[in-house]
This record gives structure tokens, C-alpha cells and sequence, in this order.
């Protein structure tokens, strides 16, 4: 029996679906990052948020909900001259975090006691802020770091801890985060929390963009490589976690490509849904392109900006639920008299 390595099946089920390449990257960047509504809220109060020099924003969800990729993304759209840290998920002492920052800020032949390594950073901190370039510390999972090494990381950071400004702190991690820093000893990074974000899995409608936009970059169309209610049984097996749903989604499309199964047969006309334009190289750009005609925009514009938006979710309030009493209906959001004004009901 042949026995497939990663590589060999990833390639056989490209070239079975004629795709160019993966439709799922582990680390994507740029136009290959899909920005839904929720993400271009998120990405935007990050950067408002660090702009403020030793701002400390937190960003929270379910592993595998995307928050690294939109945190990478969002401080790649902020630009300027920064010095970006990244923590990896590691158990730290207190001293291996200040031994990592002066690694990362080249410090060469770091002084041995605690002091002097303080003043070396602290030194490091005000060379680059004299040279206008900001610091910002990504940590990529705050829980699994504890509450010690992350008072002693706010200690360093601070801006009243020395002659520069600080530095900007971007805390991770999954639900627990909040909990964590309730602790006593980390007063004084709640103090400096100018922004709390959580990141919710991905709605169906956004789970359907998503992999659109996923495929569409991949040289393929989602709609006419999967039947028609896949999009809603990957959202129902994975939560609607991207990570669960790239799993999911590459595993079938293997075995597919195993067994040799033919394409689903779709319509040439398939109505696609307003989600499958949010993509950030669709119309879901967090700010709009200048000097083109098309701003690329318009997704965030309508959902920010337009009651019509929200006409679907309008059915699921309470005054919708008594509305359908009184007509008999079983469920707002499933009646067609309801639909064909709630809904581009097709």
C-alpha cells in the first residue's frame, strides 16, 4: 500500500481541482487575508488604539478564531517606522522576557544584573523614539505567560518608567484572557488598556465569504467545487473557527481528489450573498483606495452605515418573534413573507 506524504496529497488535490495553489495558508498576509466586518472593526481599533504610545490593547477569542493573522495584518496597515516583538506562546520568567526584548532590539554582549539590562532597554527604547520608530510587543498567548512575567513586561514597557516613551503591548490570548488579568498585581495593565477586543467566530454569512475568498485567490470558485449547503454544514462542524473550517474543508477535498469524484453539477447563475464581497481585494477594504474609481470599500460602508444591513437580523429580536405570533407564523426568520422584504430572498 502507497502511503501519500502532506506534500503529495496537497498537490494532488490542487491539480485534481485545477487550483493554483493551497486555498488555506497557515500564515497569510496581505490581499490573502480575508477582512469580514468583524475584522475591519477589530483592525481598526487597534490602530486607533496604538497610537498612543504605551497603549495596551487586548484581543481575545477561541483558538483558531484568527486573531494572530488580523493582528499582523492590522499592524502591517499601520506603517511609519516600528519595531515590531513578537512573544511566542512560551512559559517565560520574568527575566527571560527582558533577556528576549534586548535580543530582539540587537542588543549585542547584554549586561549580566537586572538593573543594568533595565537600563540597556530602557536605552535601546529612547535611541529608537529619538529616530522616530515606535515598539510594540505582540505576545502571542498572554494566558499561558501568567501574571508575573506579564506585571514585569507592563513594568518595562511603561512610559513612566524611564526616559522614553514605552512601548505598545498587544496582548492574546483565548477566553481566559480577561480572567488572567483580574489578578491584583496587573492593575496597572487594566489602567493601560485602551482597547478590548474579542474576536467571535466567523457568522455563516461570513464562514460562505470567507471561503470565497479563499478559493478565489486559490484560482478556484468555492460555489462550484463543494454542493450547495456546504458552506452551511462547515460552519455547523466547525463553530464557524476558521482553523476547524481550513481542516475541514482541505480533507474533504482530498478525499474527493482520492476517490477521483467528479465536480458538483451547479448552475451557471449561482446567487452568491453580499458576505462573498467582503473580502479585503473584494469591497470589504478598512479604508478606501485612492485615485481608482472603485473604492473597494463599499461592503464596510453599507454594513457600517446602512439600516439595510441589519434588515435580516431585525427578524430575530423579540418584536419580530411577537409580530409572528400574532400572524401565525412559526419563525420570522423563516417565513417568506418575512424574507422577501428582510432578505434577498432567492
Amino acid at each position: 500500500m502507497s502511503v501519500l506524504y502532506r506534500g503529495d496529497w496537497i498537490v494532488m488535490y490542487q491539480q485534481h481541482f485545477g487550483l493554483k495553489k493551497r486555498p488555506f495558508r497557515a500564515t497569510p498576509t496581505n490581499a490573502d487575508v480575508f477582512v469580514g466586518p468583524q475584522a475591519a472593526t477589530t483592525m481598526s481599533g487597534i490602530k486607533t488604539a496604538l497610537a498612543i504610545s504605551d497603549a495596551i490593547v487586548t484581543i481575545s477569542g477561541p483558538v483558531g478564531c484568527g486573531k494572530t493573522t488580523l493582528v499582523q495584518h492590522a499592524l502591517a496597515s499601520i506603517g511609519g517606522n516600528r519595531k515590531i516583538i513578537s512573544v511566542a506562546r512560551l512559559r517565560l520568567n520574568t527575566m527571560d522576557v527582558l533577556d528576549l526584548l534586548l535580543a530582539e532590539l540587537g542588543q549585542k554582549d547584554p549586561p549580566s544584573g537586572a538593573i543594568q539590562k533595565f537600563v540597556a532597554f530602557r536605552r535601546k527604547l529612547k535611541e529608537l523614539q529619538d529616530n522616530d520608530a515606535g515598539v510594540i510587543v505582540v505576545v502571542e498567548d498572554g494566558v499561558r505567560l501568567g501574571a508575573d512575567t506579564l506585571a514585569e513586561l507592563e513594568a518595562l514597557t511603561a512610559a513612566d518608567a524611564g526616559h522614553s516613551e514605552g512601548a505598545n503591548v498587544v496582548l492574546m490570548g483565548d477566553e481566559r484572557l480577561d480572567e488572567v488579568l483580574r489578578d491584583p498585581q496587573l492593575a496597572r495593565i487594566r489602567q493601560r488598556v485602551r482597547q478590548r477586543q474579542i474576536i467571535a467566530p466567523l457568522s455563516p454569512a461570513e464562514l460562505r465569504g470567507y471561503l470565497q475568498h479563499c478559493f478565489r485567490l486559490a484560482g478556484g470558485d468555492f460555489e462550484k467545487l463543494f454542493e450547495a449547503d456546504a458552506a452551511i454544514l462547515l460552519h455547523q462542524l466547525s463553530g464557524g473557527i476558521p482553523r476547524i473550517t481550513n481542516n475541514l474543508a482541505e480533507s474533504a477535498l482530498t478525499a474527493a481528489a482520492g476517490q477521483a469524484a467528479p465536480l458538483p453539477i451547479a448552475d451557471k447563475e449561482v446567487h452568491m450573498g453580499v458576505a462573498t464581497c467582503a473580502g479585503s481585494t473584494c469591497h470589504g477594504a478598512v479604508e478606501p483606495l485612492k485615485g481608482v474609481g472603485v473604492l473597494q470599500n463599499e461592503f464596510i460602508t453599507w454594513q457600517r452605515n446602512d439600516k439595510h444591513s441589519k434588515a435580516y437580523s431585525v427578524l430575530l429580536n423579540e418584536r419580530s418573534k411577537r409580530i409572528a405570533r400574532n400572524l401565525g407564523l412559526k419563525a420570522a426568520n423563516t417565513a417568506q413573507i418575512c424574507l422577501d422584504c428582510h432578505a434577498d430572498n432567492v
